[in-house]
């Protein structure tokens, strides 16, 4: 038996240095006496050999592995690799996590995810998008949204910002006040032509629900595991430094829309982030490859052990 963990490279600090999620995972195979090894998505390499279609990492033929595991991914193009990876995968008879998922989806974007659940009636926080990026000039979807609103990167995007000399990565996601803050963000951050020629609107715009606080299950093999509450902290933001506390008795509502959007997705891992609205739980957006650090360091004593959750599911 031999895992491959395909990470990618981090964009601040040691680029080769593995991300917590990918070590905690080497370290549950590493107690099971299970070989794991990893490599970066500009380690894997495509080639034609006699006919055939061979895909190797760092030199390394898929073929000699039985399980693998690949990470979130930046660009098209690695996503691009994502699913031809899986269908490699399903052609050798290798296991890999989100293979129905990678290969269902053509693109993962918040945009698909928002036209998956609202055809499968699940729950989700009222948004808007168009491809001219024009945000500021669409007057009826700003009378539903209504300020403040949520202007947000459809693909989950990471800026980089200098803090006291040190950089840190931060969240493409803005809380709008008024019509022309709008104008601003789209000119800054999305730069949409005046008339939409050749580049697609990379942002949306999102219901803004001031609860102060959401919420993230996990889910394994369609099934609810845990779920953490995360609190704003001097922001509008949940993320960074929100405090966090272990959802103990989560509601059956709350369980059921988790589980279904896992299972519309029919995802062996994945997170659902809620928010209630009205008293009612709606779907944020869904990570398929969501980092667990916080359910494992910041529980205060309420630790969750998914490294191992994964490793049970993949072996299954």
């Amino acid at each position: 038996m031999r895992f491959l963990i395909v990470d990618i490279r981090k964009r601040v600090g040691p680029t080769d240095t593995p991300h917590y999620a990918v070590q905690r995972r080497l370290d549950v195979l590493s107690e099971r006496n299970i070989t794991g090894e990893t490599c970066h998505y500009d380690n894997l390499d495509l080639s034609v050999e006699e006919g055939a279609l061979v895909i190797r990492a760092c030199g390394i033929p898929l073929t000699e592995y039985t399980h693998i595991i690949m990470r979130g991914h930046r660009t098209l193009y690695e996503y691009m690799l994502k699913q031809y990876v899986a269908a490699y995968a399903q052609k050798h008879g290798i296991r890999l996590q989100n293979a129905r998922i990678i290969q269902k989806l053509p693109h993962y974007t918040k945009t698909i995810q928002m036209v998956l659940l609202a055809q499968a009636g699940i729950p989700y926080v009222d948004s808007f998008y168009c491809v001219d990026g024009l945000y500021w000039q669409k007057e009826d979807a700003l009378k539903r949204i209504g300020f403040p609103l949520i202007y947000k990167h459809t693909e989950g995007g990471y800026r980089i910002d200098t803090i006291k000399g040190e950089n840190k990565t931060k969240k493409n996601i803005f809380l709008i006040n008024t019509k022309e803050e709008l104008r601003n963000a789209c000119l800054e951050w999305d730069q949409p032509e005046e008339q939409f020629l050749t580049k697609p609107s990379t942002y949306f715009i999102q219901k803004y629900v001031p609860t102060g606080e959401d919420y993230r299950s996990i889910l394994i093999g369609g099934r609810f595991l845990s779920a953490w509450k995360r609190s704003a902290t001097g922001s509008f933001l949940t993320v960074n430094k929100g405090q966090y506390a272990l959802v103990a008795s989560p509601d059956k509502d709350f369980i059921d829309l988790s589980e279904r959007t896992a299972q519309l997705l029919e995802a062996d891992y994945c997170a659902v982030d809620i928010i209630y609205d009205n008293g009612k739980p709606h779907v944020l957006e869904i990570n398929m490859n969501p980092g667990f650090k916080s359910f494992e360091t910041k529980l205060e004593g309420n630790t969750v052990d998914i490294a191992s959750a994964i490793i049970d599911n993949m072996l299954n």
